[in-house]
């Protein structure tokens, strides 16, 4: 029984562990002008995460990036399709 639970306390603390690396890896590769535009500082945020770790992760998911992704798309700052890529290269090669 006493393995059970401290298997069961090392998994939970990986997921934490987890958790927040993903965070902290999503948070870094948002551009700075979505962080701008959602009126969030991206260095306090992953701060945040760090020193709370899963919990940091888990309100990272689940408060500021959903409010990072509705500031970039109403702020125009979403990235082009693949379909858009294509477009832009190809008048990218006409004009030279």
């Amino acid at each position: 029984m006493d393995v059970v639970i401290g298997v069961a306390i090392v998994a939970l603390l990986f997921a934490f562990w987890v958790v927040a690396v993903c965070a902290v890896v999503s948070a870094a590769r948002t551009t700075p002008s979505t962080w701008q535009a959602a009126g969030r500082s991206k260095l306090a945020t992953i701060i945040l995460i760090v020193i709370t770790t899963g919990f940091g992760g888990a309100y990272y998911w689940w408060r500021i990036r959903p409010e990072l992704r509705e500031a970039r798309s109403s702020a125009g700052l979403t990235p082009p399709t693949a379909e858009q890529r294509a477009i832009a290269e190809q008048q990218a090669l006409r004009r030279r």
